[in-house]
């Protein structure tokens, strides 16, 4: 990624100095895009803006660093935006799976929902291999967003061997961090450890700095015989130690209402009523420490 990285910057300046308005600013958001996954979010940001004064679209790419960041309206609103201006279905393609995530990461399933089912009639009529993976994916994130690993995993499965099939390991990876959520949901935690495993060789070989840290995240997170999965346990150590919803979110780089959503799932599994009680309940049974 690296390598490509540099072709790009000599392109986007070739291209500049040649006047090339149209060709300079799709070369920086290509830019943009390798320096988001690379982790630089500086000069993602700097490359986005470059884009744009050059009459370039900045969307999904800005709206994930922004999904990065933790700072979900910014991303839903910027997608929003970008998907009323689209019209073209190959356009509004582009857009639509990022959304998904946008609207999962601020707790808004409904959302998300309405989104999966226009993109699902957008495939249906592009018939693309790739289009056709990213809703696979989609589907499979909403169904673990929803609490049924089970239900995601014939389709995150469909959408790892898609990727991999179109020779994208970058997304195959992404996807296995997902199967891992959704094995792990289901008591699986070997199966979760393979898939974490395979995605963290890729990442580092791409140098994808941001989601080795999230598998590193996972793996040093295990689940519990209560039935909390890796998200919650997080939160709930964070809630032992006096941490407000807030103060979490920007911990994790979570909205308010996901963090809400996860603390009442906390609740609900523990059987308590407060957060001084789940706190007790967390150094009763052992749950503050991670293997």
């Amino acid at each position: 990624m690296t390598e490509a990285k540099g072709d790009l910057e000599e392109a986007a300046r070739n291209l500049v100095d040649n006047a090339n308005g149209a060709l300079a600013g799709h070369a920086c958001y290509e830019l943009g895009e390798v320096y988001r996954l690379l982790g630089d979010h500086d000069a993602a940001e700097f490359a986005y803006r470059r884009a744009a004064s050059l009459g370039v679209g900045v969307h999904p790419g800005l709206a994930l660093l922004r999904l990065r960041a933790g700072d979900t309206d910014a991303a839903a609103a910027g997608l929003r935006r970008a998907l009323a201006e689209a019209t073209r279905p190959t356009d509004r393609a582009r857009l639509m799976p990022s959304l998904v995530s946008a609207f999962l990461a601020a707790g808004s399933l409904d959302e998300a929902q309405r989104t999966l089912l226009e993109l699902d009639d957008v495939s249906r009529s592009m018939n693309s291999a790739a289009l056709n993976a990213e809703l696979a994916r989609a589907q499979g994130e909403l169904a673990l967003a929803g609490g049924s690993g089970a239900a995601a995993l014939p389709d995150l499965r469909l959408a790892a061997d898609l990727w991999r099939q179109l020779g994208a390991p970058y997304e195959t990876a992404r996807t296995r961090l997902l199967i891992a959520q959704a094995c792990r949901s289901l008591g699986d935690e070997e199966g979760a450890r393979l898939e974490l495993e395979a995605a963290r060789a890729t990442f580092a070989e791409l140098g994808a700095r941001p989601d080795l840290d999230s598998v590193e995240i996972l793996m040093n997170t295990p689940t519990s015989r209560e039935g909390l999965s890796s998200r919650e346990l997080q939160v709930l150590r964070l809630i032992a130690a006096g941490r407000t919803n807030r103060s979490i979110a920007s911990e994790l780089f979570l909205s308010e209402r996901t963090v809400h959503r996860h603390v009442s799932s906390i609740f609900d599994k523990l059987r308590v009523r407060s957060r001084a009680e789940a706190a007790a309940y967390a150094v009763q049974h052992h749950l503050l420490h991670s293997h």
